[in-house]
């Protein structure tokens, strides 16, 4: 991870910052430092030789051009008849300008400091310009004097003295400083005494680099200094481990040279780009230098340049950072608490907090305080609610209690926002690492002989509606709204929900059964009650609208209620135990009871409805009068307790209530159901609901004996007027919405088959809006049954909006193949799109997914006047969906199920058809195939997927317009090129043809892969295929458009997975060459894993380890030699299955000693409790019975299982 504070300059290790803040950085600087002030090494050398009029002489000649400065100055030394004068031109050469620009030294300065603020430099420089900074800065002479090192003043490294400018190699005179001259380190034979005979430069580097981090800057890879120093230290680094680690700034290497060489020195090299000097109009190291200046600001006033750093950065979406600044945000959270209040005031995009988390730079303490912190910024902000919905789970309680307490004190905040923040308060959070207070164990508890209250409570708990809170669609509009929200809607949806929903049922049944029915009947009451409060609440009880009722089907244990949540659980036990506890005090359950019918809504009345169904605690006519009593909204609203009791009850009421309730059923229906009102265009539904109601009410009263002449008079009037109705009452009747549990819903035709013609248009309507979900799928079921019928049925209704419902479920059965009536459906799909023509754009838009469908399966052949649709087709599915839509993660389905995706396969179909024929192109069909690949928005990506998908097929029709579009796409940076390249490389075979069209972005999307399993392979093979085909010289990478080289490349940078996937492409296909494995293994697998596979030990995982090992296990004869190449890339496993590995192979009793040596390589080591290798451990014995003395046979026999 690294540091960049601009895009060309260096990237700072995390810890070279942290070391520099900790004051355990020292720079070594060279010539470049003083660069164009001074002269480098070379100028330096060729400014002596013109200064002294000497001629080179071959050798020297010789060494200046192999960059062996100190050795020409060595013999120039030698040659000049005055030494002294060869020292005087150095230093004469190496005098500072009258005014030099001392910025970067300064720099410098700043950056390498101790602790105490002492400058801690070490320089191979013999010029004073760092004095001369350091002078600059403090004014003092004597100060200045007192830190310029040199000779046999230089301190040792570690020790408290340590600290200074230090001249490494001498330093020159200043008279104004009064620094004097030292020796200087100049030629070959003076730096083989301060390096290699005496050592003492080698001394003082070698202990420099034990206690701080060295960094190089000013150097070449070649300088002189470079190649003494670091050789020694990087051959005592194996032996000594605390070695710190040396860093070299230098500037990355042109595209045409080769690289500088510090890895082979073992230094970390940080690059930066050279930027261009505008006054120049040269390449400088400015980036350097800008960035060092900007590094030396945070390292000495790190909490200002922090704070802006991330601020700056925090400020933007996080999308739209690129990966230096996602690892600079790393390094300035990691583990510090500092900047929590810059986060709080800089962020703007909610992701970032998913970055911390999933990064793991914050606690749960520290991100409970700044998202809280985060969120009371701004209280009416629906964008900062839902992060905390968000956020409740992972963070808990005391992310909950900061929120509660930050509201509390805000008493300006209007009352509706203070509703929903307190709703949270109520919230219970999941603590599932609290196995004692789980379902399972409470039951447990509750088959026990002593069950306490506790228990009880604990258990109706889990059985009552938790609050739940998530993000309202209502609140996309009242965001953009200029008002402020008018409802808790419009803020969140507040719904009651059950947890631990699919761990109930047996506490539920243990509960219901259980032998405190009283107790439970008082303590599930309570409950309930509460549960009512809280559901008026958030608003889920007003008025006559109660939404807690819509979600129990029925108040006693039923399979409707099944996969329900809210009061479903704890409406049944009440109805369960209520006769149990009346046996034990009829007295006291009535008055639990009675407290259900005063509850707020619907749902207290329903338990309390059914409850008069029990003989033991209300007379007939009790239970009658009761229901006379119901409110119109209960009475007729209710579809299984009232029906169910006047079943029941009916029988042993009095004449005149049975009569009073037949009355009720006839007379009020018409008032209750004209209430409702009609919208504009809408199907006047009520007559339908009306008879309905009455229908199945009057049903019980007949069931019952009950119905009066003129009730049986007004039923079979109904059952006349709805001829659906004339049948027998199904249990589905008791049930606004009935659920056919895992039974696929299929449909009610029925009424459209018996309804006339000239009607049968006005009940398809009618049935779209029952709440019966077979009646508003019979619609659909009628098309299926008889599609000719339901198209005559739409031929001549209006096509309009009305009306676009009917059209897309008719168009979506009859676009689903059916071999019995394909001649039929094959002519009605010519006559839809002849009675579609003349609809309006916006009217087919509607349902323009189904007709793609149905293009896709239309006779265009036969018909070719029906392909003068697809341009329509595909401009009405671009225009369906205009606005920006993110890539769907299942990108690849959802091409090939959408409109344009059917649209692009219709074409393929077409062409390829025609190819097939021997018929020319119809340029129709190839304009149609560069608008696939040249469509806009989200469906143009779908389309551009499918010819993806069938590329060697579209790369084979030899169209360059719509080659070179599907290139851009797939070269583009954005989520569609990423989704494109990865169905490129990973649904499609290895092609040749295709992987010389689109060989870059394959092997981009290769790198990018993050499939695994098949996608994984598919991709590896894409790189594999033509490094084989070149190896066995089935081809060329020229025809490939990837070389070897690139394979290798494109596999090194890959993620593990790929890597495990190459490795099982190897196995898969090492069994698939002719001839002996061992030929295989020796002419191809190994000369392509020596081309191809990555070298570093970084790469070895235990998945590849297991797939090399077979590779060498599958070589036959080859075994001891492939098993000695892959045994550098092996890493010990969790387990094996020795069996899986050794099943068909010999290789235990011919080569016993190379499969001990395979077994040892991958088990030694392993935390695994046991082995299961004994049989192969008994072959190999079997085969070399010496091995029973072998120490890794017996250790691998002691973890063996051997039952």
């Amino acid at each position: 991870m690294e540091l960049r504070l601009s895009e060309s300059g260096p990237a700072f290790p995390f810890a070279l910052v942290d070391a520099m803040l900790d004051g355990k950085v020292v720079f070594l600087c060279g010539a470049g430092i003083s660069a164009p002030m001074l002269p480098g090494f070379w100028a330096l050398v060729t400014k002596c030789f013109e200064q002294l009029s000497v001629e080179y002489t071959l050798a020297e000649k010789a060494s200046l051009g192999a960059g062996r400065y100190e050795e020409v100055l060595g013999s120039l030394e030698r040659r000049l008849a005055e030494p002294a004068l060869f020292t005087r031109t150095i230093a004469e050469q190496l005098t500072a300008p009258a005014k030099p620009n001392l910025s970067n030294h300064a720099t410098i300065l700043r950056l390498s400091r101790d602790l105490n603020n002492r400058p801690c430099v070490v320089t191979t420089n013999f010029d004073i310009l760092l004095e001369k900074a350091y002078f600059k800065k403090t004014k003092s002479k004597a100060e200045t004097q007192a830190q310029s090192l040199a000779g046999q003043e230089i301190p040792r490294p570690g020790t408290a003295e340590f600290g200074g400018i230090i001249h490494l190699h001498g330093r020159l005179s200043d008279a104004q400083l009064g620094l004097s001259q030292t020796p200087l380190i100049v030629t070959s034979s003076e730096y083989g005494d301060a390096y290699m005979r005496s050592g003492w430069a080698s001394r003082f580097l070698f202990d420099l680099s034990r206690c701080k981090t060295i960094v190089l800057v000013g150097y070449s890879a070649s300088d002189a200094p470079v190649r003494y120093f670091l050789n020694v230290l990087e051959a005592d680094r194996e032996r000594f481990s605390d070695l710190h680690k040396v860093y070299a700034l230098d500037s990355e290497p042109e595209p045409d040279k080769q690289s500088p060489g510090w890895e082979a020195l073992g230094v970390v090299p940080i690059f930066y780009q050279k930027e261009v000097d505008p006054s120049t109009g040269t390449k400088g190291h400015s980036a350097l230098w800008r960035d060092l200046a900007s590094l030396a600001d945070i390292v000495e006033r790190p909490k200002k340049c922090r704070r802006e750093l991330a601020r700056a950065v925090l400020a933007k979406p996080l999308e739209s950072i690129d990966k230096f600044e996602r690892q600079n945000i790393r390094w300035l959270f990691k583990g510090q608490r500092d900047l929590n209040v810059v986060a709080i005031e800089a962020i703007t995009d909610k992701a970032w907090f998913k970055f911390f988390h999933d990064e793991g730079i914050w606690s749960d303490e520290d991100a409970t305080g700044v998202i809280e912190g985060w969120i009371a910024v701004d209280l009416q902000s629906i964008d900062r609610y839902h992060v905390a919905i968000d956020w409740l789970e992972k963070l808990g309680k005391p992310f909950v209690d900061r929120i509660f307490s930050r509201v509390v004190r805000k008493e300006e905040l209007p009352s509706i926002w203070k509703r929903a923040w307190r709703l949270m308060s109520h919230l219970k959070l999941s603590s599932r690492s609290d196995w004692v207070n789980q379902p399972y164990a409470v039951t447990r508890r509750l088959n026990t002989e002593v069950v306490l209250n506790s228990d009880l409570q604990l258990a109706v708990e889990m059985l009552s509606p938790k609050l739940k809170l998530k993000a309202s669609f209502l609140s996309t509009y009242a965001q953009s709204s200029l008002g402020d929200p008018k409802s808790l809607d419009e803020i969140v949806w507040a719904s009651l929900a059950i947890s631990h929903e699919g761990e109930l049922s047996e506490l539920s049944d243990v509960l219901s059964n259980h032998g405190n029915a009283d107790s439970i009947l008082n303590i599930a009451t309570e409950k309930f009650h509460e549960s009512v409060r809280l559901a008026i609440d958030i608003g889920a009880i007003e008025d006559e609208y109660d939404r807690t009722n819509y979600d129990v089907p029925s108040v006693e244990p039923h399979a409707q209620n099944d996969f329900h949540e809210g009061f479903v659980f704890l409406a049944q036990l009440l109805t369960s135990v209520l006769p149990r506890a009346a046996q034990r005090n009829r007295n006291a359950a009535l008055s639990a009871a009675s407290t259900w019918k005063t509850a707020p809504g619907l749902l207290g009345t329903r338990l309390w409805l059914n409850a008069q169904r029990n003989a033991e605690l209300f007379t007939a006519d009790e239970a009658l009068a009761c229901l006379l009593d119901t409110s119109d909204i209960v009475f007729w609203n209710t579809d299984r307790e009232v029906p169910l009791l006047i079943k029941e009850r009916a029988p042993q009421a009095k004449e005149s209530a049975v009569l009073a309730l037949e009355r009720r059923i006839l007379d009020d229906a018409e008032n209750y159901f004209q209430r409702f009102d009609i919208e504009t265009g809408q199907v006047d539904w009520r007559a339908h609901a009306r008879d309905a109601a009455v229908w199945l009410r009057l049903n019980m009263l007949d069931a019952a004996h009950r119905i009066s002449e003129h009730g049986a008079q007004e039923l079979e009037l109904i059952k006349q007027r709805r001829p659906y109705l004339n049948r027998p009452v199904d249990e589905s009747d008791f049930f606004s919405s009935y659920s056919s549990g895992v039974q696929m819903v299929l449909g009610d035709a029925q009424p459209l088959i018996d309804a006339p013609k000239s009607s049968r248009l006005e009940v398809a309507k009618a049935s779209q809006l029952s709440h019966d979900i077979e009646q508003r799928q019979g619609w659909r079921a009628y098309c299926n049954l008889d599609p000719e019928g339901a198209f005559q049925t739409l031929r001549g209704a209006p096509l309009d909006v009305a009306n676009a419902g009917l059209w897309d479920s008719f168009v979506s059965a009859l676009s689903v193949p059916d071999v019995g009536s394909k001649k039929i459906r094959t002519d009605l799909v010519v006559e839809v799109f002849k009675v579609l023509k003349p609809a309006a754009d916006e009217f087919l838009t509607t349902f323009v997914r189904a007709l793609c469908s149905l293009y896709e399966l239309s006779p265009r052949y036969q018909t070719p006047s029906l392909r003068k649709w697809w341009k329509r087709l595909f401009l009405l599915a671009i225009s369906s969906e205009r606005e920006h839509v993110e890539i769907p993660d299942d990108f690849y389905f959802s091409a090939i199920n959408s409109s344009a995706g059917r649209l692009a396969t219709a074409v393929l179909q077409d062409i390829e058809k025609a190819r097939a024929e021997g018929v020319a192109l119809v340029p129709g069909l190839v304009t149609a195939l560069y608008d696939c690949a040249n469509g806009l928005g989200i469906q143009g990506s779908f389309s551009r997927s499918v010819l993806i998908r069938d590329s060697q097929f579209v790369v084979s029709l030899n169209l360059p317009r719509v080659t070179k579009r599907l290139s851009l796409a797939l070269s583009s940076e954005s989520q569609e090129g990423r989704a494109l390249r990865k169905i490129l490389v990973c649904k499609t075979a290895a092609s040749e043809l295709v992987s010389n069209a689109f060989s870059k972005q394959i092997l981009r999307g290769v790198i990018e892969c993050e499939g695994t399993g098949s996608e994984a392979q598919n991709a590896a093979a894409k790189i594999l295929a033509p490094a084989l085909s070149i190896l066995r010289e089935k081809s060329t990478a020229e025809a490939w458009g990837i070389s070897i080289a690139d394979a290798a490349l494109a596999l090194r940078n890959s993620k593990p997975e790929i890597h495990v996937a190459a490795a099982g492409v190897l196995v898969k296909w090492s069994s698939a060459f002719e001839g002996p494995p061992e030929v295989t293994w020796r002419t191809l697998l190994r000369p392509l894993l020596e081309q191809v596979w990555p070298r570093e030990k970084v790469f070895r995982t235990q998945q590849t380890s297991l797939h090399l090992a077979r590779l060498a296990i599958f070589s036959g004869d080859a075994f001891p030699e492939a098993l000695d190449y892959v045994r550098p890339y092996l890493v010990p496993l969790d387990r094996l299955d020795s069996h899986f590995l050794f099943m068909n192979s010999k290789h235990p009793e011919d080569f016993p000693q190379c499969v001990l040596n395979l077994l040892w390589l991958l088990l030694k080591g392993s935390s695994a409790e046991g082995f299961d290798i004994a049989d192969i451990l008994d072959r190999l014995l079997r085969a070399a019975p010496e091995l029973e003395v072998d120490r890794r046979f017996q250790w691998l026999d002691r973890r063996t299982l051997r039952l």
